[in-house]
């Protein structure tokens, strides 16, 4: 996994997107420290891309589904070990 977390950087948005959504469905099987490093890791470079965004030197396209939808969050269901993770690291601050 640690060969993952270096390609991190280089990966679009919505490649982080797939990736963070490959550990989080890993994590609602099974505990995985890996997948939870990855994930980490992931948290981590969301934050460095939002701090350049709002300093001018950083953009993206919105996506048009947020990230709960895109893991299958309907409001209605879903993975519910997932979308619990997810949304208690969405809630934080």
């Amino acid at each position: 996994m640690s060969l993952i977390i270096e390609k991190i950087p280089k990966l679009k948005d919505e490649e982080l997107l797939v990736l963070f959504h490959n550990a989080a469905s890993k994590l609602s099987t099974e505990p995985n420290l890996a997948a939870e490093r990855v994930i980490a890791a992931i948290e981590h470079e969301w934050k460095k891309r939002l701090d350049r965004a709002r300093a001018g030197t950083y953009s993206t396209a919105r996506p048009n589904d947020g990230m709960l939808a895109t893991l299958g969050y309907t409001g209605q269901g879903g993975p519910s070990l997932c979308r619990y993770r997810v949304r208690g690291r969405s809630y934080r601050p």
